[in-house]
């Protein structure tokens, strides 16, 4: 069903399908996830294209480039194993460079704001890859999430926007240099189911990378220690103490920040607003760590 009055606002209810099998009721939840995180992550990428790679609702893959190519790259490097089978949305034209590289590649559906003539032909290879046509969602209007409940419905609004204060609270302070790629990482972290941690670094090039995910967890500690701090130690050229750590609620113990200092990051950015900020933020500043708090949960169920 599509929204009355929403006809023209970009979402994928409204995309133009180029090609591809039928749509699932997983393709489209899985899109309509992709479409939100590479749009959010648009917002402060600087003008650079953005890929995201989702499965299962959770962003795998996200990351900007200088070009579509390597964005993609980025995208799929940053977890290469989940992105079998993902769903990837791209904020800028997919050409036909793009559309060569996942020709040996099993994607489940393409979102891309345009197609060129000769990635359309080169797509049109694999005909069961589902491919829609759908730009960003450059400004989104404001939105009331539906989702059932036995014998009723819950109403709220969607978590729009990403954070705008990042109050330094350490001993350490929480680096300016730091901030863009904080601003990236809350992006990244907002569309992670919780308990979520996402752990995310800058190149050399200026480019932004989720290189470790952790989501869906029913304890925040096994959210880094379990999946994200993993993920990303096992990436060539990473080093934990230069990447930035987000968490999409506060942490209610002092154990979190230890589990992340013995993965060896160095800043942590989180919301804050626990009876026990106070105890966190003395751990943090024990350990000689630099934090960042928001006043901002995202906490996406």
């Amino acid at each position: 069903y599509r929204t009355a009055g929403m006809e023209k606002v970009t979402s994928i209810a409204s995309a133009e399908i180029l090609q591809g099998k039928a749509l699932s009721y997983n393709n489209i939840l899985d899109a309509d996830a992709a479409l939100r995180s590479a749009s959010d992550a648009l917002t402060v990428a600087g003008g650079k294209p953005v890929v995201a790679i989702v499965k299962h609702l959770n962003p795998c893959g996200l990351a900007t480039g200088r070009t579509v190519m390597e964005a993609l790259g980025l995208a799929w490097a940053g977890d290469p194993v989940s992105a079998f089978g993902g769903i990837l949305c791209f904020t800028h034209e997919l050409d036909a460079e793009v559309a060569t590289w996942l020709g040996d590649k099993f994607v489940e559906l393409v979102v891309a704001p345009a197609v060129s003539p000769e990635a359309r032909a080169i797509l049109a290879k694999k005909k069961n890859v589902r491919v829609l046509l759908c730009p960003p969602r450059r400004s989104a209007k404001p939105e009331t999430m539906l989702r059932s409940v036995y014998g009723g419905v819950l109403v709220q609004e969607e978590d729009e926007g990403g954070d705008t204060e990042f109050r330094s609270v350490t001993k350490l302070a929480f680096p300016e240099d730091k901030l863009a790629l904080a601003r990236f990482g809350v992006m990244a972290n907002k569309h992670l189911r919780s308990n979520a941690i996402a752990l995310v670094r800058a190149l050399p090039d200026g480019n932004f990378q989720l290189v470790g995910a952790g989501m869906g967890q029913p304890n925040r500690l096994d959210s880094i220690r379990a999946l994200a701090g993993p993920r990303a130690r096992e990436k060539d050229g990473v080093k934990m103490e230069e990447l930035v750590l987000i968490s999409d609620a506060f942490f209610p113990f002092a154990d979190g920040i230890e589990a992340a200092h013995a993965l060896g990051v160095r800043y942590v950015v989180q919301p804050g607003g626990s009876i026990k900020d106070e105890e966190v933020i003395a751990a943090a500043d024990r350990l000689g760590m630099s934090m960042a708090l928001t006043g901002r949960r995202h906490f996406r169920h």
